[in-house]
Parts: structure tokens; C-alpha cells; sequence
């Protein structure tokens, strides 16, 4: 004889997401540093937000606060046809996590009925150097106190405090230390003995996966003893040697990985043949560099000099390879 599962309690499903109507109706990124600016690609509520791309903000000297304001009509979440019986209170709460830093937070708790309308700010404060490469936002509900006559939960509703009800599916992306150039890079601060520099390639289906910090990037160690060489002075037009000599090792390596983990894609593209890959993706990258500068990896000490004397020629003052 066998047992079915207990049945779950009621959550947020997407039929009830349509029945509040959430609206995310704020965003206002700032520095608590006087006169400087956290350069928001956008003000409002999107896939994906960048930060850092023009100005002098940058994660690792200056804060980043974040003022989110969401409403909705809580009333269809209590009773029979919602997630929580009369006389519970829930909560809602802004969630963040960033796999690149190992870390995930959250905003103070808004607590709510179904009485009135919900319309609250949250805040989030993040340090100097306490985050990098992305930071991934969404809100999430919680049953904070269930109602005080157990008659009234009924068999299925939730009845612990704490317990996770759902979240909404519009998530918010914050992308760090810039993205789009063809050296995607992060700054980390590493540990004592941390090399400079490491090539992280995470890409599973170069194809579909973005050219981006999300799959492969140029990580920066801004503790290193040289990275002040790396970096250079800010006054200082154009890029250093040593920013030169690293950018070019990097796109070497980018170009061998590729050859030596899917050599299919990777013969494609130098022969010439059609490749099917997406816009914006590693192998639409790896294509644009090959095609554009005649690369050829036959010969790996020639594949080296090739992308330095590219790297010395193109990476132009303030831009990027074009």
C-alpha cells in the first residue's frame, strides 16, 4: 500500500499574481557620497539594470542605496480562494542574492492584511567592495503571524510563522563594474597570495550563453601589489602596459579554451562556415574577433602576437576593441 503526499499549502500562484495587480511603481539608486552618481542605465524596474559605466562610482570605493516601491490590492490573498485564512498577517520582503560575491540579503519585513492597500518603500543599503559582477532583486511573501483562532486556518492554509509563500516573477538584474565592451570584467578583492588577474569561462552552451560576467570575464584582484600598475592613474589618458599585456592574454586564452572545449564551434568559425549562435552570445563573440582581425589559432605563439598587436592597435583611448 502506497501514501500520496500531503497536500501543500496554498501559494502564490499566477492566477493570484494577476488578482493584486503588483506594481512596482520606484526605483531610486543613489550614494550617500556627495556628487556621486551610481550611473543607472535605467530608473525603473527591468531585466537587467547596469551601473558604473560612465562617471567615478564605482562597487569597490562608493555605496550603492536602492529605494523600491511596490504596491498591490492584498485583499484576494485572504480567504478561501487565497494563500492565507481571515486574521493571518503576511509580509513581504525585497530579496537579493549575487552568486559572484557568495552572498544574499534582504530588505525589513513589510507586514499587511487584507484590509487597506499595500504601498510601501523598501531600502537597501550595499558597502564599498560588498558586492560584484551581478545582484539579482525579487520580492517575496511570508506568512508572519497566522490568525489567533486555529478554527479559521482551515486544513491546507499555511499555520507556522516564517513560512515562504511565493514570490513575484518579475525579477530585477543589477550588473556591476560595466558589461558590453568586448573585455568583460569584474574587481574583486582577493586574498594574499591571489594572482592579479583570472579568466573565469562558465558557458555550458557557448551558442546561447551571453558574452558577458555571467558566463566568462576578465576577474581584476584589486588587492594585488600591481593592480595600481594595472589600473594606472585616473588622470592618465589611455590604458596602461600592463592593462595592455593582460587584456591580450586574456582574449588568447578566451579563443584557445574555446577551441580546446567545443572544437566543433570552434573549427566552425575559423573555416569560415555557418554557426548558428545567438545575438550577444560567446560564439557570436569568438566569430566577430575571428572574422574581423583574420584570427587563426593553427599556430598558438602566432594566435599571441596577433591579439597583442590588435589589443596595441585597437584598444583605443576611454574605448574598447572596436
Amino acid at each position: 500500500m502506497t501514501t500520496g503526499a500531503l497536500p501543500r499549502y496554498p501559494m502564490l500562484d499566477a492566477s493570484g499574481i494577476n488578482n493584486i495587480h503588483p506594481t512596482i511603481h520606484k526605483c531610486i539608486f543613489g550614494c550617500s557620497t556627495p556628487g556621486i552618481s551610481p550611473n543607472a542605465s535605467n530608473d525603473a524596474w527591468t531585466d537587467k539594470i547596469t551601473f558604473g559605466n560612465e562617471g567615478s562610482w564605482t562597487p569597490l570605493e562608493h555605496d550603492l542605496t536602492l529605494e523600491i516601491c511596490l504596491a498591490f490590492d492584498p485583499s484576494s490573498l485572504f480567504g478561501e480562494n487565497g494563500i492565507a485564512p481571515p486574521g493571518a498577517v503576511l509580509g513581504v520582503l525585497l530579496e537579493w542574492t549575487s552568486p559572484e560575491s557568495s552572498q544574499r540579503g534582504y530588505s525589513k519585513m513589510a507586514r499587511f492584511t487584507g484590509e487597506k492597500a499595500f504601498d510601501e518603500t523598501f531600502n537597501l543599503v550595499f558597502d564599498p567592495s560588498q558586492i560584484r559582477g551581478t545582484v539579482d532583486l525579487f520580492f517575496s511573501f511570508y506568512l508572519v503571524d497566522p490568525p489567533r483562532s486555529r478554527a479559521v486556518l482551515g486544513r491546507y492554509f499555511a499555520s507556522q510563522k516564517g513560512l515562504f509563500l511565493g514570490d513575484l516573477p518579475d525579477q530585477c538584474k543589477l550588473v556591476f563594474d560595466g558589461e558590453g565592451s568586448i573585455f568583460p570584467l569584474v574587481k574583486f578583492c582577493g586574498e594574499k597570495g591571489d594572482p592579479l588577474w583570472k579568466m573565469v569561462f562558465n558557458s555550458d552552451n557557448p551558442r546561447v550563453n551571453k558574452f558577458s560576467i555571467e558566463h566568462i570575464c576578465l576577474e581584476i584582484n584589486t588587492r594585488h601589489p600591481d593592480y595600481p600598475q594595472f589600473e594606472g592613474e585616473k588622470e592618465q589618458k589611455g590604458h596602461t602596459s600592463l592593462r595592455r599585456q593582460v587584456f591580450a592574454t586574456w582574449l588568447t586564452l578566451f579563443l584557445l579554451i574555446l577551441k580546446e572545449k567545443y572544437k566543433e564551434i570552434f573549427d566552425g568559425l575559423t573555416s569560415g562556415s555557418e554557426i548558428s549562435a545567438d545575438p550577444g552570445s560567446i560564439a557570436e563573440a569568438a566569430k566577430y574577433l575571428i572574422e574581423t582581425f583574420s584570427l587563426d589559432s593553427v599556430n598558438t605563439e602566432d594566435l599571441a602576437i596577433k591579439i597583442s598587436n590588435l589589443v596595441d592597435s585597437k584598444l583605443l583611448d576611454g574605448g574598447g576593441v572596436s
